[in-house]
């Protein structure tokens, strides 16, 4: 079981202390059996100064002490070199061990001690890779703590929800499919802007579920994303190379977001790929006005100006487009052909020299090279 955060969270190992027990160490836990090499056991450094502060020497090591010191490490670091000792230590004391994790790790939680609680469910994930209560709580505390507590550190946070979303998506997989996994699923979809992903689970929660509250709240969600589950599947139909399909979608909500630049492109792309050409400039110029520095925008006009035989034009707009994004070896092919379009091959080869440099595989450059080498040839 591979976790994201093992690596920050190791950090939290200073706060244990390690004791060494010899094998002949009496301990009074039936059924458990120090190793012949001795076994060193954690305690939280902080527990235990304050049980050397307060309690008699020989109440300061407690059993309770140590368990809790053993889930923490294991909780931290889940390969653990005594990881498998410690499991059959705990289980010895506590014959239902993953529940008690459970409830610790719980009360954690209703304490606001957040990091404390999600490294407990952790380790109870450590102990058992297939307890889906563990994977539960750990996910959707995953997400709290990323929301409440690391508002600041945008990189630490994605890297808590990616975990969350991993372990909720085993759930998911596995036919854990209650409410509440769908419905942070949809959230985390939403984040990532898959709209169509999002939709689906807040669907799939809103059929799981039967209390009225969280069904209307469902609904309000799904009514937020409407518009942008239908750009989504507009512009990915023009992706594909599927206009007929995209553009009436796309169309049907220009009317609601005339300034909406990424619309916009979508919809010229998508008359570009019809061949409608004037149309499709129409629409490149409006998101240019709204982005200035939108090289795509420029790319794509440039290729409906050389689709019109306007290759001059074509060729300034190619150029802009360098002078603004940097070499690029798609643009430096197009601007190639534009340049063999009215005879500037001296150009032509620069730009195929230029682009072969960037992706010598690339078999676009690679066919405008061979024509090139003919027409200079003639």
């Amino acid at each position: 079981m591979k976790f994201r955060i093992e690596s920050h969270l190791k950090k939290k190992l200073d706060d244990v202390s390690f004791l060494q027990l010899k094998a002949d160490a009496e301990i009074s836990v039936k059924g458990f059996k120090i190793p012949d090499e001795g076994l060193y056991v954690p305690f939280l450094t902080e527990e235990l100064a304050q049980n050397i502060k307060i309690k008699k020497e020989n109440e300061v090591l407690t059993i309770g002490g140590i368990m809790r010191g053993m889930i923490y490490t294991i909780g931290i670091d889940s390969e653990f070199k005594y990881k498998e000792a410690y499991i059959e230590f705990m289980q010895a004391v506590e014959s239902n061990l993953e529940e008690y994790v459970l409830f610790q790790g719980t009360k954690y939680i209703e304490e606001e001690k957040l990091l404390e609680g999600i490294i407990y469910f952790k380790a109870l994930i450590a102990i058992n890779p297939e307890n889906e209560n563990a994977f539960l709580h750990y996910s959707i505390n995953l997400l709290r703590y990323a929301e409440e507590c690391l508002t600041e550190q945008a990189k630490l946070s994605r890297l808590f929800k990616q975990e969350a979303k991993d372990f909720l998506e085993q759930l998911f997989q596995v036919g854990y499919d209650i409410p509440l996994v769908n419905y942070h699923l949809g959230f985390l979809a939403r984040e990532d802007k898959q709209y169509r992903k999002a939709e689906i689970h807040w669907n799939k929660a809103l059929e799981g579920s039967n209390e009225e509250d969280f069904k209307e709240h469902v609904v309000y969600l799904l009514r937020s994303i409407e518009d942008l589950v239908m750009y989504e599947t507009g512009y990915e139909a023009i992706l594909a190379g599927n206009p007929q399909h995209g553009l009436p979608m796309l169309e049907e909500l220009e009317g609601k977001y005339e300034e909406w630049w990424n619309l916009l492109f979508f919809i010229g792309l998508g008359h570009r790929q019809l061949g409608q050409y004037e149309k499709a400039i129409g629409y490149f110029d409006r998101v240019l006005e709204l982005k200035s520095d939108q090289v795509d925008a420029m790319v794509e006009m440039a290729i409906c100006l050389s689709g019109m035989g306007d290759y001059q034009d074509a060729v300034d707009g190619f150029l802009r487009a360098l002078e603004v994004g940097g070499d690029n070896h798609e643009v430096l092919s197009n601007l190639a052909i534009a340049y063999m379009e009215i005879g500037d091959y001296i150009n032509a080869k620069s730009c195929v020299e230029r682009s072969l440099q960037l992706e010598p595989n690339d078999e676009i450059t690679q066919l405008c090279q061979k024509r090139l080498i003919e027409l200079m040839n003639e």
